[in-house]
């Protein structure tokens, strides 16, 4: 056996059997368990949940489950009951293993024969199988043997060796052959690089090994345990196991053992007997048929202005939106370069209702022949919580059914409908690439909930064709090549006519005073199904409550809002959510990028998992005036959200070391946005440096983060350079103040760096690298004469110095740079800049040219004695 779980019972089975009869069989009986709730699980997984929810409605029960019997029955449910019919194809193997009729000789009715055997010993009336024999009944006959024997005794003595033998022999047949245990199974953990940790349950895991190169993974796989249904690298062949619970380290192994209530049920380790509670909350809601939606498609097509049409109605107390409204309008109807526009914005943000104000304006003006809705929601957001809902398409199939139902009537007779070659999906593609109605527009609300975003938005860009259309509403965009359009909150006008149309409404405006109205906006950050919640606990209480601990106290509001989001996102994009929700501030996005880049983290994508937080609307981006920087902000509801799932996060250690250090840039508000960025990184030094004057740090420690801000803003160089001036560091210093050099195409500042690393080295005594420094001072750009003459000055100087070492090529490179520079622009020059000229003629043996340069400087100065000392000296010279 190669399967990590069972290996492990195994193992404790073989140190039992060593110890008694009674123990090994109450270990293999153990193993039996462990076998049937490991194919229950498994197959459940395999289950595709679609509209009616086939797959949750198996779980429902499993957590429910307090005997091994309900989870054969659960079995034989997936295989032959209405599940079976939503089974995905990779798992058709495993189906027929357990559902095929076998003789002798075949190992399914082998297995089963040997386990009615030992069903027989304890219950004699037991017939024992005639004729052939499915798999499944392996569990069916596994159920009253666990059942029969639970009680510490129940079997006699002399009885246990001959029924652990055929029982042992019977779980191994069935172990070693069903294909099941044969898939390559592992717990999947994605790293901050995306990149997924594959932990081999199995050894044809490593048929999972694509994974760890995260090439080719359109979507981001939530942790857990995994079966790949393929023997092929297949993301479409993945099937999460929601209800077995394991860790990265695949020590221990979990599976529910009833004691559901409304908050926990308990799961328990066969192989240790340790139990532990698991969260009721995926599990709570009832398996009963769905309502629809308030906002699905209406079931016939009515004629609206010059468009036939299924919208639902948009109802009495939308409040205008004007300019989102428009930019949709003008997308749909006057561009003619986007096929798909995306409507994009947090749960709640007012998407479904805006699109259906302006889709009714364009069906008015007769733009399109029809305009179609297609509704994925799952959730319908009401004024007393949210409720869940039956969504009415998730698949293209689903799509493509609703349209020919729909449309068909328009364009074929009844007896070409209802012929058996009639195909949806292709009458749909036909119609999406050109429709004898004339142009459609496809219009998808919810788009989030569908059962492959990405996957269906491909097939909708394959086939759609201009003049055809589609509209997307959708919490987040994981696609690319449409024209997007976000929906942010609400204006403060518009913010103001929701709440005193609501407050009317509740009958509560009399309790409602202007700074409480814009307490609501700012707190809510105009999020319109936020501010109703807010206003109905204003009419349970009869007074004004603490915005914020109303938020907090919505939790369920909270779930429904973000979950979703938040579950979608990669680990890299939801610890920098996490981290921004830990602070109440506005950061810079480069402050954020530094302390999550800095070397002690893990390499990460920090840019892109920003943009991903924006598309998803988790996070608002501020631009500042003074300098294009962009600042980050979170809003309450989020932030609310953020932080409980911070509580419970395993990066709680790291984030909060992370936000310590975004601290140091100092707490920002909206209105320091127009600052930009300087006064944030003057922050960072400031307080960097306040650490390291009380002795609680090193500059070193704070270096990555330093050192990232000025990659991308080079003054910040300079900045760090004076922090370890005054710190007493020089030669940091001068590796700062050359780092800026590096990096920085100021002219102006590199002038003055220059020399600030001439006076260094004056001071140092180390005069190659002055020298060097006044070199590369003089040949920057508009530099000034007097400084080239100043230059030539300090080298007359040094030549002098006892302790100034430079070689003949090297002094008359130098020279010769000097006296060309200088002489280019002689007509500058003051008679003492004629002097030092002439002495670099001097030092490079031209005592004819020394001559003509100290007359030129007397005939502009008679009485300059430093002309007059250097004609003395340079005729005698010649």
């Amino acid at each position: 056996m190669n399967f990590k779980p069972f290996d492990y019972m195994w193992e404790r089975g073989e140190i039992a059997k060593d110890n008694s009869d009674d123990d090994y069989f109450n270990k293999l009986m153990y193993m039996g368990e462990m076998v049937t709730k490991f194919t229950a699980a498994a197959m459940v997984a395999a289950v595709n949940d679609g509209r009616d929810r086939q797959q949750y409605r198996l779980k429902y029960q499993l957590v429910r489950a307090d005997g091994i019997g309900d989870w054969s029955r659960i079995i034989d449910d997936v295989l032959s009951g209405v599940p079976a019919q939503h089974l995905m194809s990779q798992a058709y193997v495993e189906a027929r293993q357990l559902t095929e009729r076998t003789s002798r000789g075949n190992w399914q009715y082998e297995s089963v024969n040997l386990l009615s055997q030992c069903l027989k010993v304890i219950v004699p009336e037991n017939n024992l199988p005639s004729g052939k024999i499915a798999g499944r009944y392996w569990f069916s006959t596994f159920a009253p043997l666990r059942n029969k024997t639970r009680g510490h005794g129940a079997v006699p003595s002399g009885k246990l060796k001959a029924i652990c033998k055929d029982l042992h022999e019977s779980v191994q047949i069935f172990l070693d052959k069903f294909c099941l245990f044969q898939r390559g199974w592992a717990y999947l953990s994605q790293t901050l690089k995306g990149k997924y940790r594959v932990t081999r349950w199995t050894q044809s895991a490593d048929s999972l090994n694509f994974l760890k190169t995260r090439e080719g993974i359109p979507v981001n796989l939530p942790e857990g345990i995994y079966i790949n249904f393929s023997e092929n690298a297949d993301i479409q062949a993945l099937a999460k196991v929601d209800i077995i619970y394991s860790d990265v380290d695949a020590e221990d192994f979990y599976l529910p053992n009833g004691g559901f209530d409304s908050k926990h049920f308990e799961v328990l380790s066969y192989i240790t007997g340790r139990t532990r509670k698991e969260d009721a909350k995926p599990y709570i809601h009832p398996i009963t048929d769905l309502p629809p939606s308030e906002t699905q498609g209406k079931s016939e097509i009515e004629q609206r202005g010059g468009s036939i049409v299924n919208l639902p109605p948009v109802p009495n107390d939308y409040i205008t939106r004007e300019p989102p409204e428009h930019s949709l309008y003008e997308e749909i109807v006057h561009d003619n370069q986007h096929r798909i526009i995306t409507l994009i914005g947090r749960g709640g943000i007012g998407k479904t209702w805006l699109a259906l104000r302006v889709l009714n304006r364009i069906a008015e003006e007769k733009h399109f022949a029809a305009i179609l809705w297609f509704s994925a929601r799952d959730i319908d957001l009401l004024p007393d919580g949210a409720k869940q809902v039956k969504p009415h398409i998730l698949t293209e199939g689903d799509i493509a059914e609703e349209f020919a139902r729909l449309i068909a009537p328009y364009m074929m007779s009844y007896e070409e409908l209802q012929a058996k070659d009639f195909n949806p999906v292709a009458f749909l593609c036909e119609n999406m690439n050109r429709s004898s109605l004339g142009p459609i527009l496809f219009v998808f609300d919810n788009f989030e909930t569908v059962k492959s975003p990405v996957e269906l938005y491909r097939w909708i860009d394959q086939y759609l064709r201009l003049p055809n259309k589609a509209v997307i509403t959708t919490r987040f965009r994981e696609f690319k090549g449409d024209y997007p359009v976000e929906l942010r909150g609400m204006s403060f006008d518009e913010c103001s006519r929701l709440i005193e149309m609501t407050a009317k409404y509740l009958n509560i405006t009399n309790l409602l005073t202007p700074k409480y109205k814009e307490a609501l906006f700012n707190e809510s950050s105009g999020h319109p199904y936020i501010v109703k919640i807010l206003l109905g606990e204003i009419k349970k209480l009869g007074r004004l409550p603490n915005i914020e601990r109303v938020v907090v106290s919505q939790e369920n509001i909270l779930d429904t809002l973000f979950e979703r989001t938040y579950f979608r996102l990669s680990p890299v994009a939801q610890r920098v959510f996490l981290t921004l929700c830990n602070w109440k501030s506005l950061v810079p996005q480069l402050a954020i990028e530094a302390v999550l880049l800095r070397l002690e983290n893990e390499a990460m994508d920090v840019e892109q998992a920003i943009e991903d937080l924006s598309n998803s609307s988790l996070i608002e981006r501020l631009i500042s005036k003074e300098d294009d920087e962009i600042f980050l902000s979170v809003p309450l509801v989020a932030m609310q959200f953020g932080q409980r799932k911070l509580s419970v996060n395993r990066m709680k250690t790291a984030i909060q070391a992370d936000t310590e250090l975004l601290h140091f840039f100092g707490a920002a508000q909206e209105t320091d946005v127009q600052h930009g960025l300087v006064p944030r990184i003057r922050r960072l030094i400031i307080n960097v440096e306040d650490k390291v004057c009380a002795g609680n740090a090193k500059i070193q420690e704070y270096l990555p983060v330093l050192e990232f801000v000025a990659r991308k803003y080079s003054p910040t160089w300079l900045m760090i350079a004076d922090l370890y001036e005054r710190v007493g560091q020089p030669s940091e210093m001068e590796k700062m103040l050359k780092k800026y050099l590096e990096f920085s195409d100021d002219g102006l500042n590199k002038r003055n760096v220059w020399r600030k690393l001439v006076r260094l080295y004056s001071r140092q005594n180390k005069f190659t690298d002055e020298l060097f420094a006044c070199l590369e001072l003089i040949q920057l750009p508009d530099i000034d004469y007097e400084t080239i003459s100043d230059v030539a000055n300090r080298f007359n100087s040094l030549m002098r110095e006892p302790n100034f070492d430079i070689d003949d090529n090297e002094k008359n490179y130098v020279v010769k740079q000097l006296i060309d520079l200088m002489n280019s622009r002689i007509d500058e020059a003051t008679a003492t800049d004629c002097s030092r000229l002439g002495w670099l003629h001097m030092h490079y043996g031209e005592s004819q040219n020394a001559l003509i340069a100290a007359e030129r400087g007397l005939r502009m100065d008679p009485t300059n004695e430093y002309c007059q000392k250097l004609m003395t000296t340079a005729s005698k010279e010649i």
